[in-house]
């Protein structure tokens, strides 16, 4: 196998790529891209052992006119095989990357197992719930010479690239504090209500915020307060509101307040 790769399929016919776990609208979405794009062939997919009844739950709110929300939908589709076992899909596949969609609790290990078979990994936010499970990705990325990716979605953002070039170029000066205010609704039904599963939006919503934040500053946290509490959303075992404060390491600060009973 190449350093990055790309040995087992060649460039010219392009990536074979697969998504294991269709737990959620991030695999519908990532699967139209995939499509779309000449230098990969999405060519398997594996549903985690989760029946249709499960993948149109956890796929809710799409439009099925346009995404599939079953297994048979997929292979349809994309015309890619499906498998339930993800030993199997490993073995039978010859993926050179995959793109983790399980629930949020459960993607560590799928990306593991294909990180040590030297097979790229992108994931979607949050990539890991813990600092154990984060460093498991990177020991693993290592062994496998293989790359992890997370999706980290508001870096891409033109709003924010725009920000980011504006800070980079010093047209707004010594920029030493910064505030982001992330309104939306709490995303709950199917797994997402379930804490075993569900990381909750302490690491899905602020994942993506407070990378957003050191990103835009260029500095690393030194210590984060925060208070959060459920406001709205009585008996979720979640929060809904919260208001954060990060100390920089070269002193500045940051801060965000997370709104998460609008509608």
């Amino acid at each position: 196998m190449t350093s990055d790769g790309l040995e087992r399929s060649g460039v010219a016919d392009g990536i074979r790529v697969g998504i294991i776990g269709l737990a959620s609208a991030y695999a519908a979405l990532y699967a139209e891209a995939l499509a779309e794009m000449e230098a990969a062939n999405l060519v398997a997919v594996c549903t985690f052992g989760r029946d249709d009844r499960f993948l149109s739950h956890a796929m809710a709110g799409l439009p099925t006119d346009r995404y599939p929300t079953s297994s048979s939908g997929f292979a349809e589709r994309y015309g890619v095989d499906v498998h339930e076992d993800p030993s199997v899909f490993f073995d039978e596949s010859a993926v050179d990357a995959v793109v983790v969609c399980t629930e949020d609790t459960l993607r560590v290990r799928p990306a593991v197992v294909a990180l040590s078979r030297g097979i790229h990994v992108y994931m979607p936010k949050p990539f890991a719930t813990s600092l154990e499970e984060a460093m498991l990705l990177f020991q693993a990325s290592r062994e496998g010479r293989a790359f992890v990716t997370p999706s980290l979605p508001l870096r891409h953002h033109p709003a924010y690239r725009a920000a980011k070039e504006l800070i980079d170029g010093s047209r707004l000066g010594d920029v030493q504090t910064g505030h982001l205010t992330p309104s939306q609704h709490l995303e709950l039904g199917s797994w997402r209500s379930d804490p075993s599963l569900a990381s909750g939006p302490e690491i899905s919503v602020a994942f993506d915020v407070f990378d957003a934040l050191l990103w835009l500053l260029g500095d690393g946290p030194s210590s984060l307060t925060a208070y959060a509490a459920n406001l709205e959303h009585h008996g979720v075992p979640f929060i809904d509101t919260a208001k954060a404060l990060l100390r920089l390491s070269r002193g500045g600060l940051a801060s965000a307040d997370f709104l998460l009973g609008t509608h």
